[in-house]
Formats: structure tokens, sequence, C-alpha cells
């Protein structure tokens, strides 16, 4: 009797490692889709809001050659500044408007980009090395094509496409300014502030890892984070991690009332306002 209890039990705890391996291997496997979720169609364009604006097609150098898509939506003011606009995990460059918006009416030229995946760009879909090599494409087409000086260029990210962006800061260092909306500190942070992703080995398992918390010490260029407070998705804690994490010239607001997408309205837009030496003069890195 024993014999078969024991035998019951090392089967029941053989059986329960097995599913737990398989779940890890699930975790490591399918995080790629848990975290992004790009969608093809286009639901709109600026010229539905009346906006002058450009397809353009930029390459990008990983073999094979592919291409992204974005729109380049230029300011009706002489010398404006260019504000490069990366969106967050969902959907495409079309779902984003209300955001980029804001950015237009203060006087910005934008450029809004699909990441490999997203939209009409090519890939078959988004990883994060690619979202890097995508934002580092779309900076050199501003620069090289578009002849715009770093010191006249500032990037913004929404929630994933902050870390894209700050990632993008990191490697440019000479550009005007850097705005990070609703972002997180790392994926491994952000995943552990839900229950069930701390049942596994994060650590271990993560390959889709954006350790923006490791990269802002970094960071020379004015930067300016906000975040609302009733965010459901990303704590805004994590803004203020970041913005403590970063040196020199950071400013972090957090709006009240606000929710993971509802940063961009009339409190962010005097939020904005109030950091006016990223647009109103040129503003060179700081040393």
């Amino acid at each position: 009797m024993q014999t078969l209890l024991k035998k019951q039990s090392l089967g029941f705890f053989l059986a329960l490692g097995c599913l737990y391996g398989l779940s890890c291997w699930a975790v490591y496997a399918a995080q790629g889709r848990i975290i992004f979720k790009p969608s093809r169609e286009i639901t709109e364009t600026p010229g539905t809001l009346g906006w002058e604006y450009e397809d353009v097609s930029i390459p990008v150098s990983h073999p094979p050659e592919n291409f992204i898509h974005g729109w380049w939506i230029p300011s009706s003011q002489e010398n404006a500044k260019t504000l490069l606009f990366l969106h967050g995990n969902a959907l495409n460059i079309s779902a984003n408007f209300f955001l980029a918006q804001h950015y237009r009416d203060l006087g910005f030229s934008v450029l809004m980009i699909d990441y490999r995946g997203y939209g009409l760009s090519d890939g078959a879909f988004p990883q994060e090395a690619w979202a890097y090599e995508d934002a580092e494409a779309a900076y050199q087409y501003l620069v090289q094509d578009r002849q715009i000086k770093p010191e006249n260029l500032i990037v913004f990210g929404h929630s994933l496409g902050g870390a894209i962006a700050i990632n993008l800061a990191q490697d440019h260092p000479d550009i005007a300014g850097l705005i990070v909306q609703s972002s997180f500190t790392s994926m491994e942070r952000l995943a552990k502030t839900q229950a069930w992703p701390n049942l596994f080995p994060l650590k271990l398992l993560l390959h889709q890892r954006f350790d923006s918390i490791d990269k802002v010490p970094d960071l020379k260029m004015p930067r300016l984070w906000f975040h609302g407070a009733d965010d459901p998705l990303i704590p805004f804690t994590m803004s203020q991690e970041l913005h403590q994490a970063s040196p020199g010239r950071s400013q972090v607001h957090i709006i009240a009332g606000a929710g993971h997408n509802g940063v961009a309205d009339a409190a962010a837009i005097a939020t904005t306002k109030s950091f006016n030496p990223l647009w109103n003069k040129p503003f060179k890195a700081i040393a």
C-alpha cells in the first residue's frame, strides 16, 4: 500500500513538473504574441482629418531588405521642430491620431511610423530587435533624407513605444529631447505587477526584455516623462522611476484622472508647453 502511494505521489509530481515545464516553454515561445498586438488594417489616414501628409517608405537594412511605412505630416510653421512618433504595442499608426494630433497642433512636423509587422510595413511579426532597427531607420530617414538636424529633432514614445524611444535616444545623445508617455521600466518588472507571471523564472525566460531602466542613466538630452495617475495597464510609479534614474534635465508629471491613453488631453498639452526649451530655441545635448 505504501509503495503504491509513493508511486502515485511520484507520478503526480512528475506530471506537475512536466506541466510546469510546458508552461515555461509556452511563456518563452509565445511572449512575442503576448507583448505585440499588431493590426494590418488602416482605418483612416491624416487626409481623413484634412491634414497635408505624405506616405513614406523607409528601407530597413536588416536582411532581407524590408521597408517600413510611415506618414510625414509637415508643419505649416517655418523652422518647426520635428517629432518622431513611436506608437505602442497595439494596432498601428492609424489608431494613434489622437496622440499625434496634439503635437501637430503645437507646431511640430511629425513622422509617424509602423514597425515591421504593423500596418503597411513589411515583416511577418514584430520583435524587440526589429522595433529598435525600425526606429533607427526612421531617425536616419529624417536626418539624411529630410536633412533635419538632430538638435531640431524630438523623439516621442507611448507605452511600448517609450521603450523603443529610450533605446533610440541612448544611441543619439545629440537629439533635442525625449518625451515618454505612459511607459515602463522593463518588461520583467511590468510582468511582475501581475500575479501569474510571478510563477515563472522571468529573468531566464524573457527574450523580449525592453530594459529601459538600465538605459536611462546614459541619457543626456532634456527629458519629459508623463503618465496618467489612473493608468490600469502600467503603474505611474514606473515613469517616476525612469525619471529618478535619469540624471540631468528631466521632468516627470503625473496627470490626475488620466488613464493609459487619456493623458493626451488639455492637461498633457499644458504639461508639454511647460517644457518649452525643447522647441522654443535650439537645445544641444547636456554635457
